[in-house]
């Protein structure tokens, strides 16, 4: 190859961050104009040339190749391409991962947290739809870990802000944010929610009980809107003052994949915003919805598998219980959880056997 021509290649080359930004932010906007199909395109050229940026000792970018990933994700999602699909959301997940430290700052943390706990469950749906029900259940769990990990960190943060040594949390000094005399306030008034949310996991030694019979039936759940004793998680969420976001959330808003931007990405907001009353609503839902995940792929299995029809009812009572404790009865996520747990779980769904078949 002669040197001019080796010359125009490198040109084009080093242009390829540009066209690459200017595909990938134009997708979105189609996306938002509901272009589906125009959005692919786009994302699909600016993935080849981040495939022809990076041949050789290249490294790819995470962040650039997560949001590529992503939005191709959804875009198949909604052209109802579901290995494809899959396979995208299996690239964000090795992305992200990439992009975790040990030097994450603490609000990094929670970023990625979140994102993995909502990919995952999305991801598990994307299976279940194809059948792959053992695989969708293995996803369900990672939703469930990261779930826990997220709302147990924030109890942590809570706990820092809440002593009286406002400098510091978790060993590491605290940058921004509100003020320590405010961030305290929060901390004490949402660590009460956080103890009782977290005093409600499903752990291990409960699970075990579960799957060998030992706990007599599902925990016992409340009606919608009933607080636990002793807590009244409403008055402490300011559920007079409902937002339409609580009000409208459905499962589909956690399931559906959304469309990220650069700006997602890269973003990363003070701690003080993991005490907020709208993040914290929103990890109580990801905590619930991944119980009804974990629920529905052991519904499927138990068609072969006997024992997973107990272990699926257990699920879908914890899914019930953290729903109707910690979420306003308007929700209409409270609604389909409670619906679908009447539907498939509700012992006047059950057989009744026969005395007389009996006696004979």
């Amino acid at each position: 190859m002669s040197p001019l021509v080796c010359t125009g290649a490198r040109q084009r080359i080093e242009t390829y961050p540009v066209l690459i930004h200017e595909l990938a932010e134009n997708a979105v906007n189609s996306i938002y104009n509901d272009s589906f199909d125009r959005a692919l395109v786009m994302l699909m050229k600016a993935q080849q040339l981040l495939d022809q940026l990076c041949v050789g000792k290249c490294r790819k970018s995470p962040v650039m190749s997560l949001l590529i990933s992503h939005n191709l994700a959804l875009c198949y999602q909604k052209a109802g391409q579901l290995p494809e699909c899959g396979a995208c959301l299996k690239q964000c997940l090795i992305q992200v991962k990439k992009m975790v430290t040990q030097n994450d700052s603490q609000g990094t943390k929670f970023k990625h947290l979140k994102y993995l706990s909502k990919v995952h469950m999305q991801y598990c749906a994307i299976l279940s739809q194809q059948n792959k029900h053992t695989d969708a259940l293995d996803h369900a769990k990672y939703g469930v870990k990261y779930s826990h990990e997220m709302i147990t960190q924030t109890m942590h943060v809570a706990e820092g802000y809440a002593s009286h040594d406002g400098s510091t949390l978790l060993g590491k000094p605290i940058v921004g944010g509100e003020a320590p005399e405010l961030a305290e306030l929060f901390s004490r008034r949402l660590l009460p929610v956080l103890r009782e949310l977290v005093g409600r996991f499903v752990t291990e030694a409960t699970h075990s009980k579960s799957s060998s019979g030992e706990l007599g039936g599902p925990p016992a759940t409340r009606p919608p809107g009933k607080p636990a004793a002793g807590l009244d998680v409403r008055n402490l969420f300011g559920y007079m003052q409902s937002s339409d976001w609580i009000s409208s959330l459905n499962i589909g808003n956690i399931m559906q994949i959304s469309p990220i931007t650069l700006q997602d990405v890269e973003t990363v907001y003070d701690l003080d915003v993991e005490l907020t009353r709208e993040t914290l609503l929103e990890k109580v839902a990801l905590l619930a919805v991944s119980y009804f995940c974990i629920s529905t792929e052991k519904r499927f299995l138990a068609q072969s598998d006997s024992g997973s029809a107990r272990q699926s009812e257990f699920w879908h009572a914890k899914a019930l219980e953290i729903a109707c404790c910690f979420l306003p009865a308007e929700c209409p996520l409270v609604t389909h959880v409670f619906s679908s747990y009447q539907k498939h779980h509700s012992p006047l769904q059950q057989a009744i056997v026969s005395l007389q078949a009996n006696d004979s």
